[in-house]
């Protein structure tokens, strides 16, 4: 409870002008259609063992259409994400890699989305 009330008196007060939680536990509702063949782990098309985004779009699609604040999803790829803050922007860019099991792989920027300054939204970055 203690925890919880330093946690939001800290996004609430304060002349920041970007306040940031970083956890890698999702804090947000999320609805996934059930599904028995659904994995809870590792990626859908390899549970699938299909090629990936193939099996994995009905998906991602249905967790879009159930989570309005859901923006974006991938299931298949493997790789990092870089967090960018700027005063007039936070951006997220997402790097895949050609293969997780090798060393030497190759990465790729694969998408951007950001919040700029004063705005109430998510949008994609083009490149």
């Amino acid at each position: 409870m203690r925890q919880r009330d330093w946690l939001a008196r800290g996004l609430c007060d304060g002349t920041a002008r970007w306040r940031l939680i970083g956890t890698s536990v999702m804090s947000s509702p999320l609805v996934i259609p059930p599904n028995p063949l659904f994995p809870s782990t590792n990626t859908f098309d390899e549970f699938l063992n299909v090629p990936p985004r193939t099996g994995s779009l009905a998906l991602e699609a249905a967790i879009i259409a159930n989570n309005p604040h859901v923006k974006f999803v991938e299931l298949d790829s493997h790789g990092v994400s870089v967090l960018d803050v700027t005063p007039d922007e936070v951006r997220m860019d997402w790097f895949y890699t050609s293969d997780r099991a090798d060393p030497d792989a190759t990465i790729r920027k694969a998408h951007s989305w950001r919040t700029r300054h004063d705005t109430a939204h998510v949008e994609p970055v083009l490149f």
